[in-house]
């Protein structure tokens, strides 16, 4: 089983890393270009801004698996994928507020979207089955797109969606 969750993981890795722009169709907040400093899990990042404050940054609209024990399924395939797509050489990492949403949650986190060379990282984790659609998404400007990508990975058995139990 492992076997075949890592072949699922790298295929969903090379979707991500060759997904295509993603155009705005909604009405977005301000962006900041930031450096990814260290990635927390599928749906958490640390990250230096222009300025250089460091701010830990949860990725709006998205849940993944957890990685603390006890670990849940898919959640160190969610983690790696998140990686890959915020690192490399001159991958543009920028944050995006999203105006219906909290600016930050009650641990204190940012809360943005998260867009690298201008697509739109956590609809491509939906859609490669790597995320689920936060639970209280419901509100959000890009909402309609992310449940689309979550029932087609669903529908499709992608990624975590075939490989666990939920």
């Amino acid at each position: 089983m492992n076997l075949v969750r890592a072949a699922a993981a790298a295929v969903a890795l090379i979707g991500i890393v060759g997904c295509s722009l993603v155009e705005p169709t909604d009405e977005t907040g301000s962006a900041e270009v930031v450096a990814v400093d260290r990635v927390v899990d599928g749906d958490t990042v640390w990250v230096t801004t222009a300025a250089g404050q460091s701010e830990k940054v949860r990725i709006l609209g998205i849940d993944t698996p957890e990685l603390s024990p006890p670990a849940e399924c898919w959640g160190s395939e969610a983690t790696a994928a998140l990686t890959q797509a915020v690192s490399g050489e001159g991958v543009t990492v920028e944050l995006v507020a999203d105006p219906m949403a909290d600016d930050r949650d009650q641990y204190g986190r940012l809360l943005r979207y998260v867009e690298v060379d201008q697509v739109d990282v956590g609809l491509r984790l939906v859609e490669q089955g790597h995320a689920y659609l936060y639970r209280d998404a419901d509100n959000l400007t890009r909402t309609a797109a992310y449940q689309d990508a979550r029932d087609s990975a669903q529908d499709g058995q992608t990624g975590l969606w075939g490989a666990c139990d939920r």
